[in-house]
């Protein structure tokens, strides 16, 4: 979109101002520096930490691709590479041991803006050798070019679910079956050599599409999905691994429930659910007696499952992002450890920008978390748990001179109904008092869409050249 944008820019400036000269005039020219700077392709896209903290994964975009580097984080020399042909991008990964990654992968096609995820999952050692297609259409094709070994078996789609504790040669993954004229049918929950690609099921789904949540054990506890009509339904089964059991059918209770995980011990079960009325709350389930007790929700913003914040095994919600401006932080249980740790990382270190968890080892003594804000695309830290040092690691778009960008700020109107609505104002760095040309940039939709306060490389282009967003 920002390309598109560019690409217009010089005629809609030239556009804006032919209409009279405003109070403050903008550049009637796009700068070349400044598009070169906000046109660049970030660094990289995501970054996660080895299980023992020897290395680091890095997912970085090369032209029409994203390649996986994987690097020694001592003297950060590069190990080895996952680079497939074409228009391919690694769009996530998880180690599976200290020298094992599983990756997931999307292509560009057509119009289309963004990757779409293929449903294929490969591994690489961290020195790029012994590359594996596990599952997906590729698995019987040769791969000129690469490393990667030649499987035939039938066409999967399938989803990364988690690692299994006390082994680094499997995971867990939810793998979906099409029938005869290629249209989903079951969806199992699977156990993945991360090696050769072999798959065991371990349990299957009432449903042609289906996701599931397990427990810090692994044991599947939950499957849900949608039905052919769109209406939301969740099975959960107890850890014995007894039958699964319908909880909520969307059809009948008029409500949308979706597990987002356990606490610490397996006894309390996370559920995002739709309220009758007003925004959705976060549950907590007894998973002993079924009772539900509602421990977090906002008078006006909706949680969303990108919305919570995991601690530092990946794995245990701990806390609910609202993002209605700047964004804020809900905590599932403020006296749990990673909350109050979490808590003065936002609050003591970081009060200007926002902190989200991004990985720890397995040890848990060193954490990999980002922050971010308006003039701040993403720096990344590793913090010592035990001594609470912070060292800095990386950051995105270091080209940038946060002090020089423009400053997004919330702000509120009443819609003709009544209801608030909540925008973001970019204003220019340095700008004069008095009036400005400005620019409306709505956002798609219409539905689950949303604008949300942080570093938006349009906005920032724009206000460059001396427009407020």
């Amino acid at each position: 979109m920002i390309r598109l944008l560019a690409h217009g820019l010089i005629a809609f400036i030239a556009f804006v101002a032919s209409f009279g000269a405003p109070a403050v005039e903008p550049a009637r020219h796009a700068d070349s520096k400044l598009l070169d700077a906000f046109l660049k392709p970030d660094n990289f896209n995501r970054i996660k930490l080895s299980p023992d903290g020897t290395y680091i994964a890095i997912s970085v975009p090369i032209g029409d691709r994203t390649i996986l580097s994987m690097m020694r984080r001592s003297d950060m020399k590069l190990m080895g590479t996952f680079n497939m042909r074409g228009k391919t991008h690694v769009a996530d990964f998880w180690w599976v041991s200290n020298t094992r990654i599983v990756l997931s992968i999307a292509e560009k096609d057509g119009p289309l803006e963004q990757p779409v995820l293929t449903g294929e999952m490969f591994a690489t050692d961290v020195d790029g050798g012994k590359q594996t297609i596990l599952t997906g259409y590729r698995s019987g094709e040769m791969q000129t070019g690469s490393h990667l070994h030649k499987r035939d078996d039938a066409w999967v789609w399938s989803r990364f679910v988690a690692r299994i504790p006390g082994t680094n040669d499997e995971i867990l993954a939810a793998v979906t079956y099409p029938n005869d004229l290629g249209v989903a049918a079951t969806t199992s929950l699977e156990r993945v050599n991360v090696n050769t690609g072999f798959r065991r099921k371990v349990t299957t789904s009432q449903l042609a599409w289906a996701d599931f949540v397990v427990d810090h054990q692994a044991r599947p506890r939950f499957a849900y999905g949608e039905s052919d009509a769109g209406f939301l339904r969740l099975y959960y089964r107890d850890a014995d691994g007894n039958d699964w059991q319908l909880i909520n059918d969307e059809v009948t209770s008029k409500q949308r429930a979706t597990p987002i995980g356990f606490n610490k011990d397996d006894s309390l079960a996370y559920l995002l659910i739709d309220e009758p009325e007003g925004p959705s709350s976060i549950y907590a389930m007894d998973v002993a007696t079924g009772k539900r007790e509602r421990v977090v929700r906002d008078p006006r913003v909706d949680p969303d499952g990108e919305d919570i914040i995991l601690g530092h095994d990946g794995q245990t919600p701990i806390a609910v992002v609202f993002r209605d401006g700047k964004p804020r932080i809900s905590y599932l249980d403020e006296q749990a450890p990673e909350a109050q740790f979490l808590k003065s990382l936002q609050d003591s270190s970081f009060p200007d920008e926002a902190v989200e968890f991004v990985n720890a080892t397995e040890d848990g003594k060193l954490l990999l978390f980002r922050a971010y804000s308006d003039t701040d695309p993403g720096s990344y830290y590793l913090l010592n748990t035990e001594t609470k040092k912070a060292e800095f690691l990386v950051a995105n778009m270091d080209w940038l001179n946060s002090a020089a960008l423009a400053t997004v700020k919330p702000f509120e109107f009443k819609a003709r109904d009544g209801m608030t609505i909540t925008g973001l104002l970019t204003l220019p760095h340095g700008h004069a008092e008095g009036a400005m040309p400005m620019i409306v940039n709505p956002h798609g939709g219409p539905y689950g869409i949303t604008d949300h306060w942080g570093f938006n490389g349009e906005a920032q282009l724009l206000a460059a050249h001396g427009f407020v967003v």
